[in-house]
Order: structure tokens, then sequence, then C-alpha cells
């Protein structure tokens, strides 16, 4: 009925001339977005123009402070003597390699 050793629709021509026609017609435009830098610029303010259209400017500042502030002590506090005693002790650093793990796993299933 069919013979499925040769090939009957050419998917892989279709999908290659797409692309080649993309590059061609519009590489100016990836040449803007390769660059790390505007992706990130863009996103960043059309998010901020956003928040304020939507008026959640004021929660969304106290939010970001309790985060930064929230970070740079968890940082200090934590993070670096953690860090120092795991890079003197290998004991501690296989006791915390576990800890570390299912902290970052865990919140995914809950």
């Amino acid at each position: 009925m069919f013979n499925f050793n040769e090939r009957v629709i050419p998917l892989d021509v279709w999908i290659t001339n797409f692309v080649d026609w993309l590059f061609e017609g519009y590489r100016w435009f990836y040449q803007i977005i390769k660059w790390p830098g505007f992706k990130l610029a863009g996103f960043t303010l059309g998010s901020l123009v956003l928040v304020g259209l939507l008026g959640f400017c004021p929660e969304t500042m106290i939010t970001l402070a309790v985060v930064f502030s929230s970070v740079v002590f968890c940082t200090v506090v934590w993070g670096v003597p953690f860090g120092i005693w795991a890079g003197r002790s290998d004991r501690f650093n296989d006791i915390l390699g576990p800890v570390l793990d299912a902290m970052q796993t865990i919140p995914a299933f809950v």
C-alpha cells in the first residue's frame, strides 16, 4: 500500500528553504536581537511600562526592595560564611550539597 522507503513529503527541504528565506530577508532583525542587551532592555522596559499602566508601581517597588534586601542579607549572613566553610571542609561540603539540591528541587513539586 505505502512504500515507506522513499520520501513522500520533503519536510526537511521545506524547513531549510523557510529558514534560508528568514535569514536572507530578516538578517537585520536577527543581528539586532543577537546581542542580549537589547532583548533584556526591551523586556525590562516593556515590563515596567505594563506595571505602570496597570497601576501597580508602588506595590512593585516595595516588592523589589524586599527581594533585593533579602538577597543581600541572605548572601552576607548565610551564603558567604557557608561558602567559606564548605570550601574549607570536605565533610561540610558533602553535607551541604544534598541540602542545597533538596532546597532547589522541592519548590518545583510544591
